[in-house]
């Protein structure tokens, strides 16, 4: 039998059995379908991991305090008033494969603007924060150096904060008041999203190390220089080990 006739004899045998053939073509369609739906799905979902852990910064460590016992209980990790902005320094200055680092620390906050109020998490950083977390201003500046070091009354605004306590205006330049202490909006950061958590990043409000400590979240009575976390940004992956 030659080519030719095997390929008759094919034809022929699609002609009488067009319902067979169309099954098998039909079944032959969803697999091949199913395989590319997955192959796409586990792709985006991999995608969207990797987008979430990239947003909290690349090369990331962070570091918390250890745990204390008072009064025979055990208060659990970070509880400790052991970290503070001279421990960032010195890990920035003895381990060289550190590219910056970022102390800061955190608290519950209301935020008044006009006629609105909005609660949130008020975060104290200092100029290393945003090259730590890779985080850019959308609108207007960063904090300067100088602001930073004196704690100026300036504030950085998430886009979830910026939207609901200004929706209809450009809020740089405009005054907010945080437990009743007033302070000048700089900049909006740009978006981050939800963490790997599902907490929503843009839900924040920045302030200067030094303002953050001594007039919005407080002095640690223990220690005067403690500050929650310190964020240390390694240089490579290849170096995370040194670290």
């Amino acid at each position: 039998m030659t080519m030719l006739d095997a390929a008759m004899s094919a034809l022929d045998a699609l002609r009488l059995h067009k319902l067979r053939s169309a099954l098998t073509m039909l079944g032959i369609v969803i697999g091949v379908a199913a395989v590319i739906a997955m192959i796409a799905v586990g792709g985006g979902a991999r995608e969207q991991v990797v987008a979430q852990i990239r947003s909290l910064g690349a090369n990331l460590l962070v570091v918390v305090p250890g745990n204390i016992t008072q009064s025979g209980v055990r208060l659990g990790a970070g509880a400790a008033s052991t970290l503070t902005d001279e421990d960032a320094a010195a890990i920035m200055r003895e381990v060289p494969s550190v590219q910056v680092t970022a102390p800061f620390m955190r608290g519950g906050v209301q935020l008044v603007a006009g006629g609105a109020n909005w609660a949130t998490t008020a975060y104290g950083i200092d100029s290393g924060w945003f090259e730590a977390r890779e985080w850019e201003v959308e609108q207007g500046r960063r904090f300067e150096p100088e602001e930073v070091a004196r704690g100026a009354k300036v504030a950085l605004l998430g886009q979830t904060v910026a939207r609901n306590l200004y929706p209809d205006m450009d809020p740089i330049g405009e005054t907010i008041r945080v437990r009743n202490v007033p302070f000048r909006i700089v900049g909006v950061m740009g978006r981050k999203g939800q963490s790997t958590f599902g907490q929503d990043q843009d839900d924040v409000l920045l302030l200067p190390l030094p303002a953050a400590r001594q007039r919005v979240i407080g002095r640690n009575q223990a220690n005067a220089r403690a500050v929650g976390s310190i964020y240390v940004k390694v240089r490579d992956a290849a170096s995370f080990a040194d670290a």
